[in-house]
């Protein structure tokens, strides 16, 4: 992805001319695009970026004094590039951006960042979604106070259905507590793994059942250590008529995903790791309620640890990757069958 956001040599970028009147800096080009020419004009700017997008990669990435990101604007198509100079077709790729930069810095003063996140990268909302993944590995670093009340406001500015905020968050940091819910989402998640794994051809069912133990118990075990787990309650507020209750609850139920998605991706954008988790725990939903001393109607649907992961997963896993579809394939314009790719 094309980036222009905040920078400084102490943040890794090492230091560059100055490209028109703001003082830049540059990070590695692992595309190689940086000192080719580009074709000024929609269509060059746009294959850039594609190719950015496309290898899933940051292609260039230049710091500007005042701290922007306007990879999320090119995408959207908010703002053309810069006007081609008279006289000439090309324009290399770090002018055209400093170029565009110069024009947000007049037009869009409202698009700076509130500042870097913790890895000492600026990242908008753009990237966090582009860059969120099930984090299912976690150090036991504590996670501030602040910084969790910051993920917790944006997530309860999601839209609610009806206004009705049925829901609620669940904040537990209580070792005791963690670690009883870290023990109940893995066992659930074996079972998970069993109902939903084949079994291999000459496995008996106990030895296919001890192999989805193991496996949780391998790819989950850090969740013990965790430091903080956000529970997403679905909290009925009885506003709904006979007519309506069935669709009210579909609307509460997908208010309370609209609020933890908001939370996956600001944790995104903080440096930390979550895990959207909604079957694990439903094996045992009346022992998690018991847990977190909630009545029998307050249900928790939605389920993440919350910490720093060692490092971020890329890409898919590979036995995703197989099967996974392009965002073309799952796009229709105008009625059913017509997919874009």
């Amino acid at each position: 992805m094309l980036v222009v956001g905040a920078g400084s040599a102490a943040s890794g970028f090492a230091p560059r001319p100055r490209f028109g009147r703001y003082p830049c800096h540059a990070r590695v080009d692992p595309l190689g695009i940086r000192d080719q020419p580009v074709r000024v004009g929609r269509v060059g700017w746009q294959e850039i970026v594609g190719r950015a997008m496309d290898r899933d990669v940051e292609g260039v990435e230049v710091g500007v004094h005042r701290g922007l990101s306007v990879a999320g604007a090119v995408r959207a198509g908010d703002f053309d590039p810069p006007a081609q100079t008279p006289g000439s077709t090309t324009m290399s790729v770090e002018s055209t951006i400093s170029g565009l930069a110069d024009r947000m810095l007049r037009e869009a003063p409202c698009r700076a960042l509130r500042g870097p996140q913790p890895e000492g990268l600026p990242m908008d909302v753009m990237d966090a979604i582009r860059r969120r993944r099930a984090v299912r590995v976690y150090t036991d670093r504590p996670v501030p106070d602040e910084v969790v009340d910051r993920l917790l406001r944006m997530a309860l500015s999601a839209p609610t259905g009806s206004g009705s905020q049925a829901w609620s968050l669940m904040v537990v940091r209580d070792e005791g507590r963690r670690r009883e819910i870290a023990d109940l989402v893995i066992a659930g998640g074996a079972r998970y793994f069993e109902a939903m794994r084949p079994r291999r051809d000459g496995t008996s069912p106990e030895e296919h059942r001890r192999q989805c133990e193991e496996y949780s118990e391998t790819i989950l075990s850090t969740y013990r250590v965790a430091p903080v787990w956000i529970i997403g309650l679905l909290v009925p507020r009885g506003n709904y008529p006979e007519s309506m209750r069935e669709g009210g609850h579909i609307d509460d139920l997908l208010s309370v995903g609209f609020a933890m998605e908001n939370l996956f991706v600001a944790a995104r954008a903080e440096g930390l790791g979550t895990v959207p988790t909604t079957a694990f725990q439903r094996f045992e939903k009346e022992r998690l309620q018991g847990i977190l001393g909630l009545p029998a109607e307050v249900d928790p649907v939605i389920v993440t640890p919350l910490g720093f992961p060692p490092s971020f997963p890329e890409g898919l896993p590979p036995a995703l990757k197989r099967s996974f579809r392009n965002w073309r394939a799952l796009v229709h314009d105008e009625q059913w069958g017509g997919a874009r790719g």
